[in-house]
């Protein structure tokens, strides 16, 4: 008789099921940390102080991205995930006493803090997703990661609103050392045996290619150029909505606490929105393939800004964020991650990282020196049409995106 590790379906079950609370956790204390953060970070700098956030984060996450990609192909990635935990959580540690002490950079590195550790930490987890699962079993049980994670970031949202309502936006960081001390010990529990990689690990050295410049990476695998291009027009437009929609939030709601509340109503429409999404992610891949779910995000989020445009009320604003927002973290999501499966190893660990990681973050610093020069110029109301431009972008790339993948399946099948 078999053992139950010894058994393949057993063992995929308990992996999905390890890999589903560890998503809910992730993206719920990310939550938290984004709601708190934001509202703060609007109450001592004002949209304002955005651009330049937005820039500190790119330069972080350009050396976040140099740590990982010495450390993915050396350190299995679930161990790397928790030990990533804890940095995380001394960091936070030592920003927070700096909060009560009354540095205001403490607030400034907070934002930076939160983009950047929830960047390194979802990576990790679907870079160890997507060399543990075929393409078979992704299109099985990647919509059920993403739900989770929703449900996680409702969570996390709704836990933050009232918690700021009782005690203090301020007093609700301090729940998250224990949220990512859990992440971390879940992890090195986890790695011994529950969810092992099913295949050794391939020998790539770290670096931009293991046999020549960075340009022969690139040429070696066109479709991570295309990632790229696509990822950074998705960063633009999203970067520029969110400028404007955070000015807009900032006037209707001056008292921080209150701010706050409405941020996590806000967030939290967006993760159950992607939830109702994520539910509906199997039979949509399978109606629409990878290259059809590519495009829904573009062509809706690109008709709400128009809607906008044509109508400037809040609540419409709202909507455009929520609805790029939920599409961006349920279907747009799982499309992309099904898109890398096909790849090569090499694409997959090294470029991987390149697109997710880095890629946005430099981009939406792209997007913050747009957004200096459109105020140096007095014209930060451009940022919305702007955006809507970036939008039609991204929807073409989206179409080429969808053809190459269909192309490259059909080839290997």
């Amino acid at each position: 008789m078999s053992t139950p590790d010894a058994n393949p379906g057993h063992l995929v079950r308990r992996r999905t099921a390890g890999l589903s609370v560890l998503a809910f956790v992730l993206i719920g204390s990310y939550e938290l940390a984004r709601t708190a953060g934001e509202s703060l970070f609007l109450a001592e700098f004002q949209e304002a102080g955005l651009p330049w956030v937005w820039l500190a984060v790119a330069v972080a996450a350009a050396l976040a991205v140099a740590v990982v990609q010495r450390y993915n192909t050396k350190i299995p990635l679930l161990r790397l995930l928790g030990a990533a935990s804890l940095v995380a959580t001394a960091l936070l540690l030592l920003l927070l006493l700096g909060m009560q002490a009354g540095l205001q950079s403490a607030t400034f590195l907070l934002y930076v803090w939160k983009d950047v550790y929830v960047v390194v930490l979802v990576e990790l987890f679907w870079s160890h997703a997507n060399l543990t699962f075929d393409l078979k079993s992704a299109r099985r049980t990647y919509w059920f990661f993403c739900m989770m994670g929703s449900l996680g970031g409702a969570a996390g949202n709704l836990l933050t609103g009232e918690l700021a309502g009782h005690f203090g936006t301020a007093a609700t960081l301090w729940a998250l050392p224990v949220l990512l001390i859990g992440t971390a010990a879940g992890c090195f529990w986890a790695q011994p045996g529950q969810t092992p990689l099913p295949l050794p690990r391939p020998q790539v050295r770290a670096g931009p290619a293991p046999s020549g410049p960075a340009r022969g990476f690139f040429r070696r695998h066109p479709d991570v150029v295309l990632l790229i291009g696509l990822v950074a027009s998705v960063q633009l437009a999203l970067t520029l909505l969110d400028y404007h929609y955070n000015g807009v939030l900032r006037t209707q709601f001056p008292d921080t606490d209150e701010r706050t509340r409405v941020v996590g109503w806000v967030y939290s429409a967006i993760n159950l929105g992607a939830f109702v999404l994520q539910a509906s992610t199997g039979p949509i891949l399978l109606l629409l393939d990878v290259s059809g779910t590519l495009l829904l995000n573009p062509a809706i989020l690109g008709v709400t800004l128009f809607s906008f445009l044509l109508a400037p009320h809040f609540a419409l604003l709202a909507a455009a964020k929520v609805l790029s927002k939920a599409l961006d973290y349920s279907l747009f999501r799982a499309a992309k991650e099904l898109f890398y499966i096909p790849l090569a190893e090499e694409a997959r660990l090294l470029g991987k990282p390149l697109v997710d990681m880095l890629t946005y973050r430099v981009a939406k610093a792209g997007a913050s020196l747009l957004l200096l020069g459109l105020g140096a110029l007095a014209i930060t109301t451009w940022a919305l049409p702007i955006s809507l431009a970036c939008t039609v972008v991204w929807l073409v790339l989206a179409v080429v995106a969808g053809r190459r993948h269909r192309r490259r399946v059909s080839s290997e099948v």
